[in-house]
């Protein structure tokens, strides 16, 4: 797919589009122990027109000494 403007140039009927993305976050300092956190999301947006989309994420993060983050988040999207 190739966008202009972020709206996509041509639109086919199942525009899918699939993202991935790792983070990391290290909140330590010389005075300061706020932790490090690894993290990943993995997404999908389906662009239903040329002006509308429907996002889903999928968030995991990993807080050292503290534990795991789970969620999952979606959005329905429209440019007018």
């Amino acid at each position: 797919m190739i966008f202009a403007d972020g709206k996509p140039l041509r639109q086919a009927r199942t525009d899918v589009q699939v993202a991935a993305r790792y983070s990391y976050l290290d909140l330590d300092d010389e005075d300061v122990a706020g932790g490090r956190e690894d993290g990943m999301t993995l997404g999908l947006n389906w662009h239903l027109f040329s002006n509308a989309r429907v996002s889903l994420n999928y968030v995991w993060g990993r807080v050292r000494g503290q534990g795991d983050v789970n969620g999952a988040q979606t959005r329905f999207q429209v440019d007018f």
